[in-house]
């Protein structure tokens, strides 16, 4: 079967951003409509505040079985900013707990969690793109959420009920590079 060489997540609405909160993972659903291979992942980000910090971004790829979210590949990057004041840049990962995946053509859950060291800036996903409310509504179905519990890694597994889904949620842009 062949493999898509890039996919995307893109629907731009300027002053959109979504805030990410210091520890505060974020999962949302994305249907992967072709099989493509998980080299990079390359998505967008700003920030504001005059403080110097390093953050790491956490990106895990999750499966959903029953009402669990299995990881079953994660990656991350760290930078440090001197002045995070009109922050803007792309932030990519290719180096993978589990390698380069196949992604085969199925709903798959992505996390995004970001953790700070020093003075916390506010930091937004850029490029975002509303899911509709009551999206969750889908009986039996998990779109998006944010889970409940503050942390610093990506959860392994994460039951759907331990996930807040209070209404409109964003999600962020991304590509996925096969090369």
């Amino acid at each position: 079967m062949p493999q898509l060489q890039f996919l995307q997540n893109i629907n731009y609405q300027a002053n959109n951003n979504r805030g990410w909160g210091q520890q505060s993972l974020s999962i949302f659903a994305y249907h992967v409509y072709d099989s493509i291979s998980l080299n990079t992942m390359v998505f967008g980000v700003t920030g504001s505040g005059n403080v110097q910090c390093s953050v790491t971004f956490n990106i895990g790829i999750y499966s959903l079985t029953g009402s669990t979210l299995t990881l079953v590949n994660s990656g991350n990057t760290s930078f440090a900013q001197a002045n995070w004041n009109n922050l803007a840049r792309y932030i990519a990962i290719s180096t993978w707990s589990s390698g380069s995946q196949n992604l085969l053509p199925q709903p798959w859950y992505i996390g995004f969690l970001a953790s700070t060291i020093g003075t916390a800036p506010t930091v937004n996903a850029i490029f975002c793109e509303n899911a509709p409310l009551g999206a969750n509504a889908i009986a039996g179905n998990f779109l998006d959420g944010v889970y409940s519990v503050t942390t610093n890694a990506l959860p392994g597994s994460v039951n759907t009920s331990e996930m807040g889904i209070n209404g409109v949620t964003q999600h962020p842009m991304f590509i996925i590079m096969s090369a």
